[in-house]
């Protein structure tokens, strides 16, 4: 395990440079919330890296269906780079296809979604259970792109609930995937929290698939239930609400949320 770990945090370490100069040269830059510009989408760099370090592993990643991975980052570039930032929410990109404008969000929502029932078909053994991984799998992918608003906030989510599912179950000692995405995010989160790079859509789409595949597998039925009632009662309040302002009216959270920022709010 430790020497998976320093592997894939020396490779990371030394790849998130060349990566970060690489777009900035393709002019792959977008305003944050602060309307700084900075380096988005980084979703192709996680998988490359996830890829480059799981060639050693090559009989213990064999499930991890490396062309759907692909699939989920290159929407997520997409939207990332093309995408129309003024629509909002699923309501709003269904909105915009009833007048006639097909959105790179809703392509991206679509595919997201019809990757997750072939993930859900392959890990299930009954329909209950094929919609059941479904649902987590997409609901997951939209949740880390969901708190991808602030600097640090979905991968401090993703620690979370990566911490839960680590303690609560075996899968730190089944899953070597789990070990090599969690040393990435390590590295890439120090540039996230210091908004210094935007992890993108395609970073938090490719991070949540794989988070809501891994809870598919390991976790139990009540818990996958559980987490479920969580996922669909948030995707609710977020076409009503804002996430940031929620967030705002809890000390203990919002406390959590700006850890490590440094003072850029």
């Amino acid at each position: 395990m430790i020497k998976t770990f320093l592997i894939t945090f020396i490779v990371t370490l030394l790849m998130l440079p060349v990566y970060k100069k690489t777009l900035l040269s393709l002019g792959f830059v977008q305003s944050n919330y602060q309307e700084k510009e900075i380096t988005i989408s980084y979703g192709i760099f996680i998988l490359l890296v996830e890829w480059i370090v799981s060639m050693i592993y090559p009989e213990e990643t064999r499930m991890f269906y490396w062309l759907y991975l692909l699939l989920i980052a290159i929407v997520g570039t997409y939207d990332d780079w093309y995408g129309d930032r003024t629509i909002k929410g699923l309501s709003g990109h269904l909105k915009a296809l009833l007048h006639g404008h097909l959105t790179s969000g809703f392509i991206k929502a679509t595919v997201g979604g019809g990757v997750s029932f072939y993930i859900g078909v392959k890990l299930s053994t009954g329909l209950f259970d094929t919609l059941l991984h479904t649902f987590i799998i997409a609901l997951m992918m939209n949740t880390m792109n969901v708190f991808d608003v602030r600097p640090g906030r979905m991968l401090k989510v993703f620690f979370i609930l990566f911490f839960g599912l680590s303690v609560s179950t075996f899968f730190y000692q089944k899953e070597i995937m789990g070990l090599i995405l969690f040393s990435i995010l390590l590295v890439v989160f120090f540039h996230d929290v210091h908004a210094k790079i935007m992890v993108g859509d395609s970073g938090a789409n490719l991070i949540g698939f794989q988070l809501g595949i891994w809870i598919s597998l390991y976790s139990g039925f009540l818990w996958k239930i559980v987490m479920l009632i969580i996922l669909i009662y948030l995707h609710i309040y977020i076409e009503k609400y804002s996430i940031s302002k929620w967030i705002d009216k809890h000390q203990i959270i919002k406390r959590i949320d700006l850890w490590g920022r440094k003072g850029i709010g």
